[in-house]
């Protein structure tokens, strides 16, 4: 995540980039929880053969998850994705 700084509607906005993707966010809330999601994927998934089950109730239980932000539980699901993605890539030859 990039700290770069952005004015939008008298608004201070941080330039996120996630891989290729720029998101301009309001506060870290995103890049927390999109740390979280990464490391939760590594510590407690990486390796496990998932069934779409398991997906579907990780996925939704973050982003029913009332204990913290939406913003938060977006971040933890983009992490969790997105370290799912790149340990596949990892394994091609």
């Amino acid at each position: 995540m990039s700290d770069e700084v952005t004015e939008k509607r008298g608004a201070s906005l941080a330039l996120a980039r996630i891989g290729n993707a720029a998101i301009n966010v309001s506060d870290e809330q995103l890049g927390n929880g999109y740390t979280v999601g990464y490391l939760r994927y590594l510590l407690d998934y990486r390796g496990r053969s998932l069934i779409e089950s398991e997906i579907y109730e990780f996925i939704m239980g973050r982003l029913l998850d009332v204990r913290e932000t939406d913003r938060w539980n977006v971040g933890v699901v983009m992490g969790w994705i997105a370290a799912m993605q790149k340990t596949r890539e990892q394994k091609k030859p």
